[in-house]
């Protein structure tokens, strides 16, 4: 998974760029959609490095990541682009039209060449 991690002169690693913009602007709901359980483990374990404050809720399907968002209020997403239920940059106009106002990361593992410059003009 990557998530553009630097290593800390101490050896742990550096919070991902819109988790480091969030907690500088105190934004502490975070919703996690990833459907490994692993990547989400990982994920879960360096926010809970930075300190209290930061709440992680974690899905790893798009109904359920609408549904959380209608419910509770979310200050930052991270997306991972492909899920068991979407894929693709039509997974981050589902959760772009859910929640238009959040500052978020997605993210893909798979590799299929070139992005599409579609989703970059629409805001991912």
């Amino acid at each position: 998974m990557d998530l553009n991690t630097e290593m800390h002169p101490a050896g742990s690693p550096a919070m991902p760029e819109p988790l480091a913009r969030a907690r500088e602007a105190s934004l502490r709901n975070v919703l996690l959609i990833e459907d490994s359980r692993v990547d989400a483990r990982l994920v879960i374990g360096m926010l809970s490095s930075q300190g209290e404050g930061l709440q992680c809720t974690h899905v790893e399907k798009l109904a359920d990541a609408i549904e959380t968002l209608q419910t509770k209020h979310q200050d930052v997403v991270l997306l991972d682009l492909n899920l068991p239920d979407s894929s693709g940059y039509d997974t981050f106009f589902n959760i772009f039209r859910a929640a238009t106002i959040l500052p978020g990361s997605a993210k893909s593992g798979r590799r299929r060449g070139v992005p599409d410059r579609t989703g970059l003009r629409k805001g991912s």
